[in-house]
């Protein structure tokens, strides 16, 4: 028969990071963590237990489950990720602790505060389109992103 459909997606904009504002700064990355597994085994369809520290590819996401991933965490941390934050940052560990560094700025040094603030914005590289449908990005593998990333991160140096 027809299973009812999940009520997680139904969360408002926001939720997360409002959750992370009332956690203690010292416990804001360990919950993101639990959010992005969460939102990573959603992506992939099996919300078993997923390793902080293994890449995404090697837990099995695609390209599309990759921007999926990005997509659900933008909306609920209400800020626009990169579209290639999962590629700049392949596991939840990574993608976690980048997060908190561009929520919450002042809790990191200085320097860690501005490299996060001259990443949000600054993409473009093929993917970057400027109608602002992402639909071009479904598009591309996982190789093709990373080209893309190497190359913007190449042309900052």
């Amino acid at each position: 028969g027809a299973r009812p459909a999940p009520a997680t997606p139904t969360m408002p904009r926001g939720w997360l990071r409002e959750e992370l504002d009332r956690t203690a700064p010292d416990e804001r990355e360990g919950r993101l963590r639990v959010a992005v597994r969460g939102v990573a085994g959603e992506a992939l369809g099996d919300p078993g237990a997923l390793d902080d520290d293994a890449g995404f590819v090697d837990l099995g996401l695609d390209s599309i489950m990759v921007i999926d991933l990005r997509t659900r965490l933008s909306h609920a941390l209400a800020v626009d990720l990169p579209a290639t934050v999962a590629i700049d940052h392949p596991s939840i560990a990574q993608v976690a602790a980048y997060a908190i560094d561009l929520l919450y700025p002042d809790d990191e040094p200085a320097d860690a505060a501005s490299h996060a603030d001259a990443w949000s914005g600054s993409y473009v590289g093929p993917a970057h389109d400027p109608a602002g449908t992402d639909g071009d990005l479904a598009d591309l593998s996982i190789d093709e992103l990373v080209r893309a990333v190497r190359a913007d991160l190449a042309m900052e140096e």
